[in-house]
């Protein structure tokens, strides 16, 4: 006979199967299209800059919509600075 806590505990590890394949296997897939570097015009410095993403959050929301990127690395950025990330914009379109 099967106990309300097997039948939970099954539902569960169905739940996590769900998940795992429908969500967390896609945006691994599509992760590595948006771990390479990319060239991009930085508006605020008038020159070009290489820029990397945030792979996982990119290939996570890229899933069922537009992808959300923010900059992970830039060439044209110093340590531990900050910017607007307006030279993504290129990168959207």
């Amino acid at each position: 006979m099967i106990t309300a806590t097997t039948a939970l505990t099954v539902l569960a590890g169905l739940a996590t199967v769900f998940v795992a394949y429908t969500l967390l296997v896609p945006a691994v897939v599509n992760t590595p299209g948006y771990m390479r570097r990319r060239e991009v015009m930085c508006p605020h410095k008038q020159m070009h800059g290489d820029v990397r993403v945030h792979p996982l959050l990119a290939g996570i929301t890229g899933l069922y919509s537009r992808p959300r990127l923010r900059v992970a690395a830039c060439t044209l950025l110093g340590r531990g600075g900050h910017c607007d990330e307006a030279c993504l914009r290129d990168l959207r379109e």
